[in-house]
């Protein structure tokens, strides 16, 4: 029964991630801007009811203006940018990262590139929930090397004051326990071995990944799993009956 509910309980929090995450462009905005018709894109989203509601549309608007600005210099649309973008960062979260994502891929503006991996950056670092690594999860995946990495920077920043609550004395809440054991975080970490950070989590996972680390091979996987082994060596000295999730071994309904 307990594992049907954390089953149900992943799934849910997988649907949130879909829905949430969906991108709310307008699409004729949208058509303007990966069209280089930056006005009209502008335009067309001041033109919608309640356009500053929707982060996605703002966030149209605002590299709208940038790009308007690397092409003209002209101070105007420098200042709109800021101004725009000031308030994607005070209003923008979790569910915005789907709509940061498409400026990212944008290869053919590059100066779009830098300041939405920006963008992404700091909502990543605004992040602190432990449910809110799989609204993360996506992202690495994504074919750009830093968004990568920042994807498994904040997991692994989100995961470590968890883990030192074990180091400490300790025992993880129930939630924790679910996402230190979830089968794609895991997984994910060990297909990316290569990446630091996703090695620093499955170091901070500890003993749920160990049975993934010996279907794998290669060199990495096995220092890892070695590296593993040690932690659990010197938790179990420093805390005799301690658990992988409670220094000191207590049992959670």
């Amino acid at each position: 029964m307990k594992n049907l509910f954390v089953t149900i309980v992943m799934l849910l929090s997988l649907f949130v991630l879909s829905a949430g995450n969906t991108l709310a462009f307008d699409a004729t905005a949208e058509k303007y801007f990966d069209s280089g018709q930056y006005e009209e894109c502008i335009k067309r989203v001041e033109s919608l009811p309640d356009f500053k509601k929707d982060m996605s549309n703002v966030m149209l608007i605002a590299f709208s203006n940038l790009q308007m600005y690397n092409f003209t210099k002209q101070k105007h649309f420098n200042n709109e940018y800021k101004a725009y973008y000031d308030m994607i960062v005070a209003k923008s979260g979790v569910d915005n990262l789907r709509s940061i994502l498409f400026f990212v891929n944008s290869e053919d503006k590059p100066d779009v590139v830098k300041a939405a991996r920006k963008l992404l950056k700091e909502i990543f670092n605004g992040l602190y929930k432990i449910e809110d690594i799989v609204k993360i999860l996506p992202f690495t995946s994504s074919s750009d090397k830093d968004v990568r990495e920042y994807a498994f920077t904040a997991i692994e920043r989100i995961m470590d004051p968890i883990r030192d609550m074990v180091k400490k004395g300790g025992t993880m809440r129930p939630i924790d326990i679910q996402y230190f054991t979830n089968k794609e975080v895991i997984t994910t970490a060990i297909d990316n071995i290569n990446i630091s950070k996703a090695k620093d989590i499955l170091l901070l996972i500890e003993e749920p990944a160990i049975p993934y680390l010996e279907n794998v091979q290669g060199n990495e996987s096995l220092k890892v799993h070695e590296a593993i082994l040690k932690k659990i060596n010197e938790r179990k000295k420093k805390f005799p009956d301690s658990s992988w999730y409670s220094a000191t071994g207590k049992k959670l309904d």
